[in-house]
């Protein structure tokens, strides 16, 4: 979390990550929810989408497609690549699925050691519940439509300003979005478009020849008051601090092998 010794400030930035330890948070411009820095940034998110979606080409190895999660619903992999396809179809997800809850694999068989009991929780997947009350596995972050999600928040924030839906691609909507993006950034719920903006762009960047973000394991911070967080975690591309962006709590290179530790544990 941020340095307890800067308490964070009811106008600083939505979309800065807490300050590390002695430095200030980020503050918001007057009137917005968001700083300058990070309206620009998300100009460049939407602008990289835009270029990335029309580089893809669902020929295996085309796009440099290094392969990606499958699209639910599909089964064995046809000539093409079905998660290329699937960020091109109007029909695929626009959002993440919620799981409805975790389950763990007891090995009963594992040995802990001279005077520990046998047996650990040996691994872990994200469920959710059907009709029957059984779990079974859905991936929790599937293949998103690139113009799906584009399109339903053009028409969000349409709607909310009182304006005709646009009509049009994924270039046409980028566009539309980056000329509200003054609106956007005045919002509290700017944090999610940008969340599902930047997700776009690391499944695009994976489809498009860059390496993949690579997920070290699920946070395990506890927020006072709350369950276990539970949000995935990733190696930072750049710096040195790993981020949570669901509930904020960071850890700088020197508690990694805290952190590990802590991840190793719950494996």
């Amino acid at each position: 979390m941020g340095n307890p010794e800067t308490p964070k400030p009811s106008n600083a930035c939505i979309l800065h990550h807490p300050p590390e330890d002695g430095n200030d948070w980020r503050l918001a411009d007057d009137g917005y929810a968001t700083c300058s820095l990070c309206l620009s940034k998300l100009r460049d998110v939407l602008r990289d989408i835009s270029v990335r979606y029309q580089q893809l080409d669902p020929t295996p190895g085309a796009s440099g497609d290094q392969g990606g999660p499958r699209p639910p619903g599909f089964g064995s992999r046809s000539p093409a690549s079905d998660h290329i396809i699937a960020m091109r179809d109007d029909r695929s997800k626009s959002h993440e699925v919620a799981k409805d809850g975790v389950v763990y694999t007891w090995d009963p068989e594992v040995d802990n050691g001279p005077g520990h009991p046998r047996g650990a929780y040996t691994s872990k997947r994200e469920v959710w519940f059907g009709s029957d009350g059984r779990p079974h596995s859905e991936s929790s972050n599937p293949t998103r439509s690139i113009p799906s999600t584009l399109s339903s928040w053009a028409n969000m924030v349409a709607e909310d300003r009182g304006m005709d839906s646009p009509s049009g691609g994924v270039v046409e909507l980028a566009v539309w979005l980056d000329r509200q993006l003054d609106y956007i950034t005045r919002q509290d719920w700017v944090k999610d478009i940008a969340d599902d903006l930047r997700k776009l762009l690391a499944q695009l960047k994976v489809a498009t020849g860059d390496p993949p973000r690579r997920h070290i394991g699920f946070c395990p911070n506890t927020p006072e008051g709350a369950p276990t967080c539970g949000a995935r975690l990733y190696a930072p591309f750049q710096g040195d601090t790993i981020f949570c962006t669901e509930c904020e709590a960071k850890w700088p290179r020197s508690r990694w092998l805290l952190l590990g530790g802590i991840l190793d544990g719950e494996s």
